[in-house]
Formats: C-alpha cells, sequence, structure tokens
C-alpha cells in the first residue's frame, strides 16, 4: 500500500512540476527579456527593436528571423534554427538575441 502511495505521488508531482516544453526568448542588448514564447506554438511575433521591428517566426518547433528592419538582414541568413541545430540569431542593428531556453 506504501508502495502504492509514493508512486501515486510520483506521478502527481511530474504532472504537476514536470518539465514545461523548449521557450524561445528574446532579448535586448542588455539581456532583458523582451518577449518569450513556446516552441510548440506557430505564429510570427513581433519585437520593436533599435533600428525597426524584429519578427520571429516559430513553426514545426523551430523559428527563424524574417521581414527585420535592419540594414544587412544577416539575422534572416541564419535560417530556420531547432533543438537539433541550435545556434543563436543576433541582429546587432536591433540590439537583438534569439536563444533556445527551457
Amino acid at each position: 500500500m506504501l508502495i502504492l502511495l509514493l508512486a501515486a505521488g510520483a506521478f502527481a508531482g511530474i504532472k504537476l512540476f514536470g518539465q514545461k516544453g523548449e521557450t524561445i526568448a528574446v532579448k535586448d542588448a542588455s539581456g532583458a527579456v523582451l518577449l518569450e514564447v513556446p516552441l510548440a506554438v506557430d505564429q510570427i511575433y513581433e519585437v520593436e527593436g533599435k533600428t525597426g521591428l524584429f519578427h520571429l517566426q516559430v513553426e514545426n518547433n523551430r523559428y527563424r528571423a524574417v521581414d527585420v528592419d535592419c540594414p544587412n538582414h544577416d539575422c534572416e541568413a541564419v535560417g530556420w534554427v531547432s533543438k537539433e541545430n541550435y545556434r543563436p540569431i543576433i541582429c546587432l542593428p536591433n540590439g537583438i538575441l534569439v536563444e533556445l531556453v527551457k
């Protein structure tokens, strides 16, 4: 009986406090989080940067920078990022860093 109660408690604890899905954090140059979004929700998000708008597209558990107001568009050239091929996206003109967090 005690083992059954312990197992039920462990299961409930995992359900209540278990790992959440991965999220994407969009930060400014000071490291402040401007936006945090789930990797599992397909959507396009907009953030105001130093030189204009920064758009983050999330789709199929991956993300990328699109339609960014900046002079060089290096952040868009990074392409799709996922858990398997993780690398941060940096837009220097806008002072924006996009990284995968848990």
